[in-house]
């Protein structure tokens, strides 16, 4: 089950071989008959090689052991585990680019860039595996339970970084996906271009169908970089041509348009445009390669039926609230087996499934976590036991500062409490406690009584259900979050943690920041003449006009008018006063200084000199006022 094969990489060389000779017969007296008939062949050639690149053969570009079986032991452990190899042809390792812009670093020909690893399981172990599908789809009837990647561009090939899943199928500790130097170095003296990692796996989901899938990055083909120049140089395999190489190729192929036999070429020019492309060649399909294998688990028919078992079903460590119940499942055998949990209550859910509840009436927020542990005892044999922690909070949004003198519960920052009107309310909470998953959050939101927002979650994206219409008042809007414990869809169980409004009965009550309701802020657009303006003062010249200044409140979709007064603190003691006063229409406005004694103005005619007056402009529209500022700089003249 892979893609990409090395073979292809063999027929890219052989291209490159080709194209070289391209060139040599480029470089000679065009003119001769023969010479073109060979610059046919050598294209024909090309294209054969490049139609056989589409199917691949040969080695595969990366390799994996073949499917596997595992019998689950309970008595060894250790017999459930696996090693995997997992083979990546790769490049040249001489070849060494510079990466444009970041001195000092270099690509080389043999990175792997990139390894993805893959687990995806289906539980159903009597499934045939020609129904699972394919490596391109996932597990079917399944589900992707964890992945994690390493390579060059990542942490490097020591160091695997996990992306997706609660844990690692491996045991504790283990280095689970990493280079493997000696098995590399032994396929390096034998000549070959891989690098082997080894994957240690054990199937921590219980029995069924596991898929290991692999993805690879590499640079067996290099080709251009960052700004290209005619002498930087093009990688394939062991073959190097230069882009001016590849320039000249590109000319005869052009002169071949409109020819007989010149239409099948365009593979070949796309194909060179790719290489001469700055980093296209990290996505061609030669550099990347991909393979899985599935893994058959099952338990033995007959275990023991006396060998005590217990599995708490929830992670090592479970994360919760203090306002609700805990109750996890437990499997716990065989049947003539005696059960105990320390710290809370053991009920039976399905005694001939041996299925259990474990309930903790009122989980307590320590320091270091509640301790659920199981013990199953059968006379005869050891017992067993399980343990998983219970780290228990107490709701806090994470504006909460917990170490403060006078504690605060977060609200005051709480977005949820401010909307403005033609605009979207925005209902998003954020949590202290990191570890509670987002989906385990209900947002509800009613406007003026209608339901318009009811998601998991509590990162809310803007929606036009949520555009608060004018008139609407605090008491209008109704927001509650839920806290749904462990996740569960059963509503009688979720807890309101925050509401807007007070008396909801939310744990979380409201300190002293109350819902409000407000008006967007008038806009002013003062036109060509900008904020700072210049007033020349001279016996006939005495008043100041401005130009147009726009000024409205946007509210939805529409500007409304405002009203509008200005102020100048210094103005009155040198003769000047200030005013605005409405335009053309009830959005358009005119500021205007007037010297009202030009003898004053004289008098002061030194100081007023490049003197510059901030003007205050009050705007007044639906909501509260706001302001905005101008200047006018003064000069005095004489005449």
């Amino acid at each position: 089950m892979s893609k990409g094969g090395a073979g292809k990489v063999y027929f890219v060389l052989y291209l490159a071989v080709i194209l070289e000779l391209l060139i040599i017969f480029i470089e000679r007296d065009e003119a001769e008959e023969g010479l073109r008939k060979q610059q046919q062949q050598a294209i024909q050639i090309v294209q054969t090689i490049l139609s056989q690149l589409q199917t691949g053969s040969g080695v595969q570009a990366i390799t994996a052991s073949p499917k596997d079986n595992i019998v689950i032991n309970d008595k060894d452990p250790s017999a459930n585990k696996r090693n995997y190899d997992i083979t990546v042809a790769v490049g040249d390792p001489k070849v060494i680019y510079p990466v444009p812009g970041h001195p000092g670093d270099s690509v080389h020909g043999d990175d792997v860039a990139k390894l993805e690893y893959i687990v995806s399981h289906t539980p159903n172990d009597k499934l045939t595996e020609d129904v699972l599908g394919d490596d391109t789809t996932d597990i079917v009837n399944g589900n992707v339970l964890f992945k994690a990647a390493l390579g060059t561009t990542l942490d490097g090939y020591k160091t695997p970084r996990q992306e997706y899943g609660g844990g690692i199928p491996a045991d504790p500790g283990e280095p689970y996906f990493s280079l493997n130097e000696d098995k590399t170095r032994l396929q390096v003296e034998k000549g070959r271009r891989v690098k082997v990692f080894s994957v240690n796996f054990k199937p921590n989901q219980g029995p069924g169908w596991y898929r290991l899938r692999f993805y690879s990055e590499t640079n067996r083909i290099l080709g251009v970089n960052g700004e290209v120049k005619d002498d930087d140089t093009i990688r394939i395999g062991n073959i190097k041509l230069t882009v001016k190489q590849l320039h000249q190729v590109q000319k005869v192929l052009a002169k071949e348009k409109g020819k007989p036999g010149g239409a099948n070429n365009d593979q070949v020019e796309k194909y060179i445009e790719t290489l001469l492309s700055p980093d296209a060649y990290k996505n061609m399909k030669e550099n990347q390669s991909s393979t899985s294998f599935n893994v058959h688990v099952v338990r033995p028919e007959a275990p023991p039926p006396s060998k005590p078992y217990v599995t708490i079903a929830a992670r090592d460590t479970v994360y919760w609230y203090d306002v609700a119940p805990f109750s996890v499942q437990v499997k716990a055998g065989p049947k003539e087996a005696s059960r105990n949990l320390a710290g809370g209550i053991l009920k039976t859910v399905d005694e001939a499934q041996n299925l259990y509840s474990a309930d903790i009436e009122k989980p307590e927020v320590t320091p270091t976590g509640t301790k659920i542990s199981v013990t199953v005892t059968n006379a005869g044999a050891e017992p067993a036991k399980d343990e998983k922690i219970l780290m228990v909070d107490k709701p806090t949004l994470r504006a909460a500062d917990p170490g403060a003198r006078v504690p605060t519960n977060g609200t005051a920052k709480w977005r949820g409490l401010s909307a403005t009107v033609g605009q979207a309310y925005d209902p998003s909470s954020e949590w202290l406690n990191t570890y509670i998953p987002s989906n385990d959050y209900q947002t509800k939101v009613w406007i003026r009584g209608k339901e318009v927002l009811n998601v998991s979650g509590v990162k809310i994206a803007k929606s036009p259900n949520l555009v608060i219409p004018d008139g609407t008042k605090a008491e209008d809007i109704l927001t509650r979050v839920y806290w749904k414990p462990g996740g569960t869809s059963d509503t009688n169980k979720w807890k309101l943690l925050l509401s807007n409004q007070e008396n909801q009965g939310a744990v979380i009550p409201l300190e002293k920041r109350k819902m409000e309701v407000g008006f967007p802020k008038p806009i002013m657009d003062p036109g060509s003449q900008g904020y700072d303006v210049q007033f020349q003062i001279k016996p006939t010249h005495l008043v100041y006009e401005s130009g147009d200044i726009m000024i409205s409140q946007p509210i939805g979709a529409q500007q409304f008018p405002v009203s509008v007064t200005a102020s100048c603190e210094d103005c009155s003691k040198y003769g000047l006063d200030v005013s605005i006063e409405q335009g053309s229409d009830d959005k358009t406005w005119k500021l205007f200084m007037r010297a009202k004694s030009w003898a004053q103005v004289q008098k002061a005619m030194k100081e007023l000199n490049g003197k510059r007056f901030d003007i205050g402009l009050n705007l007044q529209g639906k909501g509260k006022p706001s302001t905005e500022g101008m200047s006018i700089t003064t000069t005095v003249s004489a005449r």
